[in-house]
């Protein structure tokens, strides 16, 4: 609908009726989108900037400072650019004067170029680009089966001609063929077919916005169900606090803002983050936003344990949250299931109720807890991610300084010739992992293929060996670690590069 939705950020005035405005400074052009920005907040929002003094080591540092900030936090850059604006040359209007150089930061060009951007023979290659043909096509895969009615690992991939070249179906064709099977699973390209149509207008927006409300009114449930059976405790839905009552939410009300408390983020780009409403985190109680345990908590693992046992199922948990995602065909009966099991779970976490009549099945597996209560248990495995403040050793891991000592292929291909040992987790410190370490949760790559081990990462796989022994059935699952059983105690170990 035109421009609804649509944030424009302008920098530069390039011309009115009759007039240019290139002989004006930069200054001049920002202050005209302030004045943008302040009438019309809705539609414009102001361009972030920092006059330089070269002159001035101070001015400079500054700068670089305000750079490094921003790449720190996943900002692609920053652009430079005279103050003047438009710069003549010592011939004149014809000389050709780079009118702002774009300056990106090392992560947001690994994404670009990959992780070994920095070799030598990388960036010859880089530095010899013909950047005088825009040819580059936009190759883009989408988990068809996480949001439409596709089949287990239904994808499609979606490509964008470039300017000057289209895709040559052939030759991609006969390409993505080298890497497949030649007896399909028939079933999953029809379910992608099925999802693609689906989409077409106009059922495709009503599909659409029907998961949304769906999403919205499940969020409002859950906060009356706070309101009328919450006095001690209840589950938070990760989510804006201003909701209004009926309908749908505008755009700007899932914006993430710098400093907000739900979300707690800090140095976020004007108008750049948005919480997706059809994706639904559920809190559960023992953690705040600054990392800080409370007295008691509820451990999400056992929630979505006791949520199985009872018919539904949880894809993807945390520490004190667990993640919901409202697809296409979710109906009120079925979220209005699950708030109902969460409320037949507190009721039998404030009465302790013994394991094995909530979690018979659980407890059959395990019947170590079978004279243990609910409530009981919850408290056991808080008090232990407490005392080893697992939040924040989690969160100082995948900060830590991760040092490359090879490169992914040659370290991947030392394990394809056998070139590795399998190490002990109190020996992996300084050693070369040849394999990607991934901790669940959060689900994210920890170490790739020719990063070293350093104390932080190993002090966390300490912690999940002692936690793994003290709670079965909670283990903390981090693919490339090897269990190995030996007179019926568990070993844990890496494989890394000889």
């Amino acid at each position: 609908n035109g421009l609804d939705g649509v944030t424009i950020a302008p920098f530069q005035i390039l011309a009115t009726e009759g007039q240019s405005y290139g002989e004006r400074d930069h200054e001049w052009h920002l202050g005209i989108s302030d004045r943008l920005a302040a009438a019309d907040p809705n539609r414009f929002t102001t361009t972030r900037r920092l006059v330089v003094d070269l002159g001035s080591e101070d001015s400079v540092s500054e700068a670089t400072k305000w750079w490094e900030s921003l790449t720190a936090d996943g900002g692609e850059g920053m652009v430079v650019k005279p103050l003047a604006n438009q710069i003549h040359g010592p011939r004149g209007y014809n000389a050709k004067v780079q009118p702002g150089i774009k300056v990106r930061g090392r992560e947001y060009l690994r994404l670009i170029y990959g992780a070994d951007y920095l070799e030598p023979s990388t960036l010859a290659r880089l530095r010899n680009r013909n950047l005088g043909h825009k040819q580059s096509m936009i190759f883009s895969t989408q988990s068809t089966h996480k949001l439409l009615a596709g089949l287990s690992q239904a994808s499609q991939i979606l490509v964008q001609n470039s300017e000057e070249r289209e895709l040559d179906r052939s030759i991609f064709n006969e390409a993505y063929l080298m890497h497949t099977s030649t007896s399909p699973q028939y079933s999953i390209i029809a379910s992608c077919d099925v999802a693609a149509a689906m989409m077409e207008e106009p059922s495709g927006t009503a599909l659409v916005e029907e998961s949304i409300a769906e999403a919205l009114d499940f969020r409002r449930a859950m906060r009356k169900v706070d309101e009328e059976w919450g006095a001690d405790w209840w589950f938070k839905v990760w989510g804006p606090d201003d909701l209004s009552e009926e309908g749908i939410e505008e755009r700007e009300a899932w914006m993430l803002k710098p400093g907000e408390r739900w979300h707690g983020f800090q140095q976020l780009s004007e108008g750049f983050n948005m919480l997706d409403p059809i994706k639904a985190t559920v809190i559960t109680p023992g953690l705040d936003v600054d990392g800080e345990f409370a007295e008691r908590g509820i451990p999400a693992a056992i929630v979505t344990k006791y949520l199985a046992e009872h018919g539904v199922i949880v894809e993807k948990c945390g520490l004190y949250s667990f993640f919901i995602m409202f697809t296409i065909g979710i109906t009120k009966g079925r979220w209005n299931t699950m708030v109902t099991e969460l409320q037949q779970f507190k009721d039998d976490f404030d009465k302790n109720q013994p394991l094995w009549k909530v979690l018979p099945e659980f407890v059959a597996k395990h019947p170590v807890y079978e004279r243990i209560g609910l409530k009981d248990l919850c408290h056991l495995i808080h008090g232990v991610y407490a005392v080893n403040d697992v939040a924040r050793l989690t969160t100082e891991m995948y900060l830590s300084d991760m040092v490359p000592a090879m490169k992914p292929t040659d370290a991947f291909a030392r394990m394809a010739h056998r070139e590795v040992d399998r190490v002990p987790i109190d020996e992996l410190e300084g050693r070369i992992t040849s394999i990607l370490l991934t901790p669940y949760p959060p689900g994210i790559p920890l170490l790739i293929p020719g990063e070293r081990f350093n104390a932080t990462i190993v002090r966390y796989l300490k912690f999940a060996r002692e936690f793994n022994e003290q709670f079965p059935g909670f283990e903390t699952d981090i693919h490339g670690l090897v269990k190995e059983v030996v007179n019926g105690k568990s070993n844990y170990y890496v494989d890394c590069v000889r």
